[in-house]
């Protein structure tokens, strides 16, 4: 498994803030150094949404036309009408055709949506590195930035919270909560259930 992979796979809500800190060997109160920055840059990347470019309906239409399961039911369908099953044929054909647009409908809205997160994206994020506060661009967070999050702010990376004082977060974007959710500093004893 490669580095990439193993800090995906981790379940960070069900470590401790001790456990966290050593896996990526920083520290919570000098940060990352230069130097570490530039080899995580290199291992990881950099903390952007691959751009695709814009969603264009067509792109998406000619993948649902591509979609195995219609052609299955065309398929089936044709051969209901070779049968003399029109019943059956025409209604293979119209679950087709349902299957198509809701496929297209729901993959059209999900690449708009990505879109609109990739604009929404914070364009500026505060860290600490090399023992001190720094401002800078949210796509060169690396894994083991210690990020400072103070009242108003966007969060510009995955994180796990080493102090909390009074955190709510607005989710309605991405789970439709329409209250603030209070964040605390709990480790899941069981993270899967």
């Amino acid at each position: 498994m490669t580095e990439k992979e193993n800090v995906i796979n981790i379940d960070w809500h069900a470590r401790s803030i001790d456990q966290v800190v050593d896996h990526f060997e920083t520290s919570l109160e000098n940060g990352l150094s230069t130097n570490e920055v530039t080899s995580r840059h290199i291992t990881y990347g950099f903390n952007e949404l691959s751009a695709g470019g814009r969603p264009t309906w067509l792109k998406v239409m000619i993948g649902q036309l591509l979609d195995i399961m219609n052609w299955i039911f065309i398929a089936l369908a044709i051969a209901c009408y070779c049968l003399a099953d029109y019943i059956t044929g025409s209604l293979l054909m119209f679950i087709a055709v349902l299957n198509l647009y809701l496929g297209f409908s729901q993959e059209y809205a999900a690449e708009q949506t990505l879109a609109a997160l990739r604009n929404l994206s914070s364009p500026m994020a505060d860290v600490i590195r090399d023992g001190n506060e720094q401002s800078i661009p949210s796509r060169e967070i690396v894994p083991g930035d210690i990020l400072l999050v103070k009242e108003g702010d966007s969060v510009g990376a995955d994180a796990r919270l080493v102090y909390v004082s009074n955190l709510e977060s607005d989710e309605a974007l991405l789970t439709g909560e329409s209250l603030p959710v209070s964040k605390q500093l709990i480790v899941l004893e069981n993270p899967g259930k």
